[in-house]
């Protein structure tokens, strides 16, 4: 009877997140900035929004996190930190649980240049020069090869304008740090705008076995991209506020489904019951899953499921020549990638492993240090929400760009 209503619960998730018609996934009203403004404001801190253009005319949203009184740091040198997030986020979800907690602020109380990326599609970033995206599906014919091309280095050569810097720090969450790794691969002139990257449980190779959950998703996969294919969606998990009420109802403390909806989160990122605060799960709600396009989903279906650290395959050769002038999606050759990085992972992570982060090490010529957090269950949510997330990460974060901006 639980295991029938955990697959009920899986079942109306996905129907809610997908939707069945494009009328469904337009409609719902957005959280928006201004509530996330509101929120940090409320802290002391200000929040300021940048618009970046990149070269395929999508309008990219940044946040720049200002500290409640003014940090100066030894001498004039203020370094700049990018912070992007990962699959489905945006760049609100750093900071939803308030200062001495989440990591904007404690790197600006720091005396950092704090700026968030949005990736394109998502609810900050879903604009475009010429393009509607309620209405043209050019508009979500993009993945991970195309953010790390065209929107990454429009972004990272923004701030390094408006800082007056020649690098900044680069910290990833996830896909956020697979972007850049994907960026300095095709394009290895930016490795000199990275200072140093700080990749947190970043997805590349993927060398582990699945578990049960994720088999079943995987199965089920191709059978829901078709049917959402037919339906003509090209959006997927858009933030609505019927689904944060869906979350709140069926999920908030007291009720029988808590238990289903904290099975339904760790048996996708890992099980950690000590360091997920259950209780915030209706706030989390409402500002995650964020959206992205199909086409993303599919490329990293292909990722998990091949173990190839490549570009999304069309499954036609007429549309990988289009795209990539090849017949075969390329896969990024990470010699190129000369950037230093420090690796993070965890044992508790069910999507990135002590396994995946040790073959991406291998493969990538600089890397100064691979860092385990020191905690058993600690899970790929855990890196933005962990309730012990600054003790057992951020401190350590902070500790090595001091020492790189000292030295």
């Amino acid at each position: 009877m639980i295991l029938m209503t955990y697959f009920c619960f899986v079942f109306f998730w996905f129907r809610g997140c997908l939707g069945l018609s494009l009328m469904e996934i337009i409609v719902g009203e957005s959280l928006g900035d201004i509530d996330i403004q509101k929120m940090v404001m409320n802290f002391g801190y200000k929040l300021t929004e940048h618009e970046v253009v990149s070269e395929t005319g999508n309008i990219l949203v940044l946040h720049k996190i200002r500290a409640k009184r003014k940090n100066l740091r030894n001498g004039s040198y203020t370094p700049s930190v990018l912070i992007q997030h990962g699959l489905l986020g945006a760049s609100d979800n750093w900071f939803l649980r308030g200062p001495d907690k989440d990591l904007p602020y404690l790197l600006s109380d720091a005396g950092y240049d704090v700026w968030l990326g949005n990736m394109r599609g998502n609810v900050y970033s879903r604009r475009h020069t010429t393009l509607n995206p309620d209405s043209s599906s050019s508009y979500w014919n993009f993945a991970l090869h195309e953010i790390a091309y065209y929107d990454l280095p429009a972004t990272i050569d923004y701030i390094l304008d408006k800082s007056g810097q020649e690098s900044l720090f680069f910290m990833g969450h996830s896909i956020g740090s697979t972007i850049a790794l994907i960026l300095c691969s095709l394009r290895p002139e930016y490795n000199k705008k990275i200072l140093l990257h700080l990749a947190l449980a970043p997805i590349a190779y993927v060398a582990h076995k699945p578990n049960l959950y994720h088999k079943f998703v995987f199965a089920s996969f191709p059978f829901v991209e078709q049917s959402v294919q037919s339906k003509n969606i090209h959006e997927v998990f858009p933030r609505r506020k019927y689904f944060s009420r869906f979350i709140e109802y069926f999920c908030q403390d007291g009720t029988y489904f808590q238990k289903l909806c904290l099975m339904f989160i760790f048996n996708f990122v890992g099980e950690d019951y000590e360091q997920f605060n259950a209780t915030l799960i209706p706030d989390f709600a409402k500002y995650y899953p964020a959206g992205t396009s199909l086409n993303m989903a599919t490329n990293l279906y292909q990722m998990y499921t091949t173990g190839l650290f490549s570009a999304m395959d069309f499954g036609n050769k007429t549309l990988n020549m289009l795209h990539y002038q090849s017949d075969t999606p390329p896969s990024y050759n990470l010699s190129n990638v000369q950037h230093p990085i420090t690796l993070y992972y965890s044992d508790g992570d069910y999507l990135v492993t002590k396994d995946d982060i040790d073959i991406l090490a291998d493969k990538l010529p600089n890397v100064k240090d691979k860092f385990k957090i020191p905690y058993q269950t600690f899970n790929h949510l855990d890196f933005m929400w962990a309730i012990n997330s600054k003790k057992l990460l951020y401190d350590q974060l902070l500790l090595l760009l001091n020492k790189y901006v000292e030295s």
